[in-house]
């Protein structure tokens, strides 16, 4: 007698049987099988009937996770079974969309699994036939969610610059849009199928309405139930685990879903979803977030599925009186004809290469970096922080001995990368000569945060959308200008970034190499600093007439075929400095130098990851701590084994009264890690004497120290310095200093 696990290894070539798709011997051989074995000739028989369903489910099986229609069909097998009726099989009238077909595919597989049980075709779901099952989650094209965080380890202060405490959401397919409700006020409604987001601010009660290029429409979902599923095959296909569970949930008997994988070494993410049991939809989810030590955050959410949601932003809650402001960077027809030979000759850009480029300020070249390409393998070699003179660089003519020179730099800080294709492999030298390596990192059509960048940054810079701008610069020199306008980043009512016009020149005459780009943007402070924004003298998304910084190539060559590119370049900026009570702003000049070489012979093995470290390179153990850590961590203990310990303000004058003393054992417990460089210092350094301001709370966990030499304070009666304090890492809470200017 045939065993149950012989018949149902059989169900799939049953199914291709009834496919007409065995070999003929094999057809032959289960032919004789199905004769004699009753549960099996029920199993061919069901499906004989629905032979025109098994073709069209099986089509749209194979473009799906096997995973996941496995995963579907075991939780189907699992539970107790219910006699299914011929026609609750016929599935042809709502085979229209993608999730049906693939549920229709996993029916047909489910119906095998049964009749191997028992000999008759059931199903088995709790209380629903298939067609129930489906209906109700084809049914499903609205979800709602109103969901919790909780940041554990974190400081009050940086769970609410996260701005996630609390969030109800809602989520359509037909069209896609997507609508998320803040605690703190914030609204966000986003309708991917016409390309428009509009974000609601109560801090400036005001609403930012973006336009950009619509959503591929083969991104959209046919239902809920299919975004899930699609979802969820695209975890699996990064690594994700997933497994189901029997549970009890509101006094029902339900299944659990459990979804774990790692988001970014070493963050692991580990998901429970509690499904509901007529339509295998998430009723409730729970998250944990962690890192390899600590526990970050806890969701918790909950699911329903109502017949609409809010239309547009209005109906979410923004106020009808809030000001409007609209971003359209959408492309227009004209300026994607004008744009086209600049994409082609940017698309066109020689694939094998060795490109060198040097960054000088004031002719101190402060970087220098050395990139490797040959297709889509890609090797970087950066180098910061370079003690050697511009008058050092060989002469251009000598591209071998320019390679060379780069190569040898000394510099405090060396970063290697490596892209084979589908992984980046990363490592760095630290300032004590010990090298890390990072886990390699997944990313088959390498990401836009990949640090390694070449001739597609220097000479032919990304311009996604915008409009044809004349000025008398672009006439004089008869380039074709495009402009782009970014809107302001307020985030807590605090300004991340005011709105911004961008210029770039593209020269028709040189293969539209860009040779001259402007960004007119009011001068950002520090991260940390922001300011809030009903403190600004002037509105957000105002933009300057005067550009803040401007790059402009200076010197044009070309290569052995021709191609032409940026010799050099100048590029001026406004940056800020801190000064007292605020910041103010200074410019910098920086001139980039760029040396290539197309069609190189390339040393062997320069792409292999196993030799993304130079020979003899000294590596750090996992774990082990840098002389920085070890005298970070004594000053720490020292901080809070006393009894009482200093104001910030006191803190800042003893700081700088021991240095003026040049004691540096106590300059190392006020500046925790400053042990390893303080003699170095204050070895030939002149006393200072300073006067210090009120300390003021800034961004997070910092508090400011404004403060100035005697002198400067008697003259302006202001400071144009800080001292920068935390009390992040001190287990009573007691500050200590981590920047002084």
């Amino acid at each position: 007698m045939n065993s149950n696990n012989d018949c149902k290894n059989r169900r799939e070539a049953i199914a291709a049987l009834v496919l007409d798709e065995l070999a003929p011997q094999a057809a032959d051989e289960l032919r004789e099988h199905i004769d004699a074995c009753k549960t099996c000739r029920s199993l061919y028989q069901a499906l004989m009937d629905e032979e025109e369903t098994i073709n069209s489910a099986f089509e749209a099986i194979a473009d799906k996770s096997k995973n996941v229609q496995d995963d579907l069909i075991g939780e189907f097998e699992k539970g107790p079974h219910k006699p299914l009726g011929r026609s609750t099989l016929t599935l042809s009238t709502i085979l229209n969309s993608r999730i049906t077909k693939l549920a229709a595919a996993a029916v047909v597989v489910i119906v095998a699994v049964v009749a191997l049980h028992n000999g008759s075709v059931q199903i088995t779901t709790p209380a629903f036939g298939v067609q129930d099952v489906l209906d109700a989650m084809n049914e499903a094209q609205w979800v709602h969610c109103v969901g919790e965080i909780t940041y554990l380890n974190v400081d009050a202060n940086t769970a609410k610059e996260m701005d996630l405490s609390g969030v109800e959401s809602w989520e359509s397919v037909r069209p896609v849009r997507r609508i998320e409700k803040h605690k703190n006020g914030k609204i966000y409604f986003t309708e991917s199928n016409i390309g428009k987001t509009s974000y609601y601010d109560p801090a400036t009660n005001k609403i930012t309405i973006k336009y950009r290029s619509p959503a591929d429409p083969q991104e959209a979902y046919a239902s809920i139930a299919d975004m899930y599923i699609q979802q969820i095959a695209e975890l699996e296909k990064k690594g994700a685990k997933i497994n189901y569970e029997d549970g009890v949930y509101d006094g029902v008997s339900v299944k659990i879903m459990k979804i774990d994988f790692v988001l970014t070494p070493p963050l692991e993410v580990n998901i429970s979803m509690v499904l509901d049991p007529a339509t295998y939809l998430p009723k409730r989810l729970t998250a944990e977030q962690t890192d390899l030590k600590r526990l970050h955050v806890l969701v918790s959410a909950q699911f329903d599925y109502p017949k609409t949601g809010p239309r547009d932003i209005y109906e979410a809650g923004a106020p009808a009186d809030a000001k409007v402001i609209i971003v359209d960077n959408r492309p227009s027809p004209e300026f994607l004809e004008a744009i086209a030979p600049y994409n082609a000759a940017r698309e066109n850009l020689p694939l094998r290469h060795i490109l060198v480029f040097t960054q000088a300020r004031e002719k101190s070249v402060w970087r220098t970096c050395v990139i490797y390409k040959d297709g889509r393998r890609e090797r970087l070699e950066d180098r910061w922080d370079a003690d050697e003179r511009q008058e050092s660089v060989p002469t251009a003519e000598d591209f071998e001995a320019i390679l060379a020179w780069a190569l040898s730099v000394g510099a405090k800080t060396l970063k290697i990368q490596i892209y084979d294709g589908q992984y980046i492999h990363y490592a760095r030298r630290d300032l004590e000569g010990m090298w890390s390596v990072a886990e390699k990192e997944h990313s088959p059509e390498k990401m836009s945060h990949s640090i390694i960048r070449g001739l597609d940054w220097l000479g032919w810079p990304w311009i996604y959308n915008g409009k044809l701008f004349e000025n008398d610069y672009s006439q004089e020199n008869n380039l074709v200008c495009v402009e782009t306008h970014v809107a302001a980043r307020i985030k807590d009512g605090k300004l991340i970034a005011a709105a911004y016009r961008e210029l770039y020149y593209l020269d028709p005459q040189h293969e539209y190499v860009c040779v001259r780009e402007e960004r007119f943007q009011r001068s950002q402070p520090p991260y940390n600093d922001r300011p809030d924004v009903k403190d600004l003298d002037f509105d957000p998304d105002d933009i300057p007439s005067e550009p803040s910084y401007v790059a402009t190539v200076a010197e044009l060559a070309q290569t052995d075929s021709g191609r032409w590119y940026p010799k050099k370049i100048r590029k001026d900026r406004h940056l800020w400095r801190a000064s007292g009570n605020g910041c103010m702003s200074h410019v910098s000049t920086e001139f980039t130098a760029i040396y290539l070489q197309t069609n190189p012979w390339f040393p062997e093995g320069i792409f292999d990851p196993n030799n993304l470290l130079p020979e003899g390179a000294q590596i750090r153990e996992p774990g082990a701590k840098t002389t920085f850590e070890k005298d970070f961590e004594a000053a720490i203990a020292i901080i809070d084994g006393k009894d009482q310990w200093s104001t910030p303000e006191e803190v800042a004058l003893a700081y700088w009264q021991a240095r003026a003393r040049k004691d540096c054992n106590e300059m190392a417990v006020l500046w925790p890690g400053s042990a390893s460089w303080n003699r170095q210092l204050v070895e030939n350094e002149t006393p200072v004497e300073y006067v210090f301001g009120k300390a003021r709370k800034a961004g997070g966990k910092y508090v400011i120290v404004p403060y100035t030499d005697k002198s400067y304070y008697e003259k302006h009666g202001d400071y144009n310095l800080k001292t920068w304090l935390t009390n992040e890492k001190s287990t009573k809470g007691r500050y200590y200093i981590i920047s002084g200017n």
